[in-house]
């Protein structure tokens, strides 16, 4: 859900040129999620790419699972290192880089960032990290219900633990 509220936020923050597109943003978010019958919309790309069960099937097809690390996106946010560390060992890369050395918390921006060798950091641009609108209680739980099924499916082919308001 919080991807979905993310998704709608970049969108607003960007504001496209397209007429059509700017029409879409100005709508509610109610009404880019749920239809006049009171179900999700489905067509709408960001209540898609959400559907992560759905997409690792897809991916299965074409890869064998162990070809596919998946990094948990909410560990990533709060403790990059130890993330990292687990990418760089699925990679085979456990002794080549010291996420330690590289990543610190930036309390001005408030997530982390990366110091490059020369000690020169890089964190990512303004537009990230953004504030999200407030949505509609009802309609939140109405996604997150929706949801519920992918994200179940997800845990269960995964063995991550993951809370996404299941």
């Amino acid at each position: 859900v919080d991807r979905v509220v993310s998704d709608f936020a970049r969108e607003l923050a960007h504001r496209r040129t397209k007429l059509a597109d700017k029409a879409r943003i100005r709508a509610p978010f109610r009404q880019l999620a749920i239809d006049n019958q009171g179900n999700v919309k489905r067509k709408w790309r960001a209540i898609r790419i959400s559907e992560y069960s759905f997409h690792l099937r897809r991916w299965w097809k074409e890869f064998r699972q162990e070809q596919l690390f998946i990094v948990n996106g909410d560990n990533l946010l709060t403790n990059p290192i130890t993330e990292m560390k687990k990418v760089s060992s699925f990679l085979n890369l456990d002794n080549k880089f010291d996420w330690n050395d590289h990543l610190y918390y930036n309390k001005t921006r408030g997530f982390y960032c990366f110091r490059r060798e020369n000690w020169s950091s890089f964190c990512m641009g303004s537009n990230k990290g953004r504030k999200h609108p407030e949505i509609d209680a009802a309609v939140l739980e109405k996604l997150r219900n929706y949801y519920k099924p992918f994200n179940k499916e997800f845990k269960n082919m995964t063995g991550l633990d993951v809370d996404w308001d299941m």
